[in-house]
């Protein structure tokens, strides 16, 4: 899919932008798009609820790529959500696929589906970026 910025909510680009810190060709880059009705949630490698949100594509070491939704009202449901036959992954940013696979260099593993995408900044947006969220959760 390609990324145009029209495809991120006002909502959702003010969060990932301004609230979290992430720049906007970073997002572009990972594909994030806002899924403005349920039918607009992929289901392609599993059933997600078909809930308006924030689709977060997951691209994983072996070139898959799969989504999770994080809904604007999410209820019942937990924040982040990804479908229930894909097993826990680990989530590469597609341009270090290939050097990832490579030995020795350093490794960066962050949680949180909002910090990740900080790694690929100027480190002094990165560490302000990162400490306003964790501030932020007290």
């Amino acid at each position: 899919m390609t990324f145009y910025p029209q495809q991120l909510s006002k909502n959702h680009r003010y969060m990932l932008c301004n609230c979290s810190g992430v720049y906007i060709e970073v997002v572009a880059e990972r594909g994030a798009f806002t899924a403005r009705s349920g039918k607009d949630v992929p289901q392609t490698r599993g059933q997600l609820p078909k809930k308006p949100g924030l689709v977060l594509p997951v691209h994983t070491l072996d070139g898959e790529t799969f989504y999770r939704l994080r809904p604007n009202n999410p209820g019942r449901y937990p924040k982040y959500l990804q479908p229930k036959a894909m097993p826990n992954r680990l989530d590469i940013h597609p341009r270090n696929v290939e050097r990832i696979k490579q030995s020795g260099g350093m490794r960066y593993i962050v949680e949180g589906e909002k910090k990740k995408r900080l790694r690929y900044q100027p480190r002094s947006t990165n560490r302000r970026a990162l400490w306003r969220l964790e501030r932020s959760k007290g």
